[in-house]
């Protein structure tokens, strides 16, 4: 955490996580901000509270992060120690929770905002702006076209792909854009550019790969060994769009799962598995088979 500041933004890496953070660092300046995964968030949290107890941080943003199930114990120690340091902690989010989690967090010492029928950039924007702002409006806009899957913009599909294939470099970089009053600056038409071919390759490629099962009544399409710089959601789009139908999608990445349905709640499979995400949804980090996916789905029903 270099150049630290008295604030800091801790943040996910996606388009509602990164406009989150711009709209949060535009409003209030001067901030050090760390994008993360969920499951980094706790090596993070454990920083701050290090840096805490030696330097004055008054305050910690967490935007558009659900705490990871297995690890709320770490997490509720954490923001009472942070706590204890004098840092307020303000943990805004539109993912599914549960009730205990923002109970438990905000005993912990934290102020918790959630609104699942919003994406997190919004939730900031009507938290932090008082009258309309055009510029922030766009970063809104972008996130909820991209969170929500709507592809109403030419330019969220090109950063959707960008910001998956190219990883950590090009998101502090589209960080610092989205900040500075740039949607979409020309080295990230160029990056795009590069990707374009071979990212639709790995689509048809993921397509191919899929299979079916029956469990429990329910129909499984999987897509087994996706490439990771594919989004979830492109590969799902894909995979309907071949006249490939089931209940539930899982798409399967070396160091993770994917899930996507119009029927079931895929959140509370994703819970059972360590993971967490949306409704119609969902993801688990790390090594997960689909043996230990049939009987979550089993166990569901």
């Amino acid at each position: 955490m270099a150049m630290l500041k008295d604030r800091i933004i801790i943040s996910h890496w996606d388009l509602d996580g990164l406009t989150s953070a711009a709209l949060v660092a535009r409003r209030l300046r001067d901030v050090t901000t760390v994008l993360s995964t969920i499951t980094a968030l706790p090596r993070y949290l454990s920083q701050v509270v290090s840096l805490s107890a030696v330097a004055r941080i008054r305050e910690l943003y967490i935007l558009d992060l659900n705490p990871q199930p297995g690890r709320l114990d770490e997490i509720y120690m954490l923001i009472r120690e942070l706590r204890d340091n004098d840092v307020q902690v303000t943990w805004i989010d539109h993912h599914e929770w549960e009730h205990s989690y923002k109970y438990h967090i905000e005993e912990a010492g934290a102020r918790v905002y959630l609104d699942t029928g919003e994406v997190t950039a919004g939730i900031i924007y009507g938290m932090l702006w008082d009258k309309p702002d055009e510029y922030a409006s766009r970063l809104v806009e972008l996130a909820y076209d991209d969170d929500f899957f709507l592809n109403r913009h030419e330019v969220t599909v090109k950063w959707r792909r960008v910001l998956r294939w190219y990883r950590w470099n090009v998101r502090y970089n589209a960080y610092k854009s989205f900040r500075k009053g740039v949607i979409w600056p020309r080295w990230a038409e160029t990056l795009y550019r590069n990707i374009a071919d071979e990212y639709t390759e790995l689509l048809e490629k993921a397509v191919a790969s899929t299979y079916t099962y029956e469990v429990a009544g329910v129909k499984v399409v999987v897509a087994e060994d996706v490439d990771q710089r594919l989004h979830p959601g492109e590969v799902y789009e894909s995979i309907v769009g071949n006249g490939i139908n089931g209940d539930i999608y899982i798409i399967m990445y070396p160091n993770g799962v994917s899930m996507r349905s119009d029927t079931m709640d895929v959140s509370l499979i994703a819970k059972k598995l360590g993971g967490g995400g949306h409704k119609r949804a969902a993801g688990v980090s790390g090594a997960v088979t689909i043996k230990q996916i049939m009987k979550a789905i089993a166990d569901s029903r």
